[in-house]
């Protein structure tokens, strides 16, 4: 019995591994997209008498749909981060899987063997 249950421990360590590697690199891809969005989405640095030109035209209409889109985007994918859910590829749930004691173990015996 006890070689099944271990069978069954590095079994379900194997799948927890593979599990976080897919969370982080979702949440890594995630923060990158939320701080890209952010920086396209800063103001642009001009004169105020382009502005007032500017502001009241059709294409000055479509900058701002654009801006208010792109910070929608940029909220989802911070959002995204911090989702809950049991499938979720975000931050709570890479901790929860990082607290399992196989994980510890793992991380533990790694860094003292480095």
């Amino acid at each position: 019995m006890p070689r099944q249950r271990r069978a069954l421990m590095a079994e379900n360590f194997e799948a927890i591994r593979e599990s976080i590697d897919r969370v982080l690199d979702q949440v890594v891809e995630d923060a990158r997209l939320a701080v890209v969005l952010g920086r396209i989405n800063v103001l642009p640095r001009t004169e105020p008498r382009v502005y007032k030109r500017f502001n009241k035209t059709h294409a000055g209409r479509l900058f701002v749909l654009m801006r208010t889109e792109t910070l929608h985007f940029q909220l989802l994918a911070l959002s995204r981060l911090w989702d809950e859910g049991r499938q979720a590829l975000s931050i709570p749930r890479a901790v929860g899987l990082l607290g399992q004691p196989e994980v510890l173990a793992d991380i533990v015996a790694r860094r003292r063997s480095a």
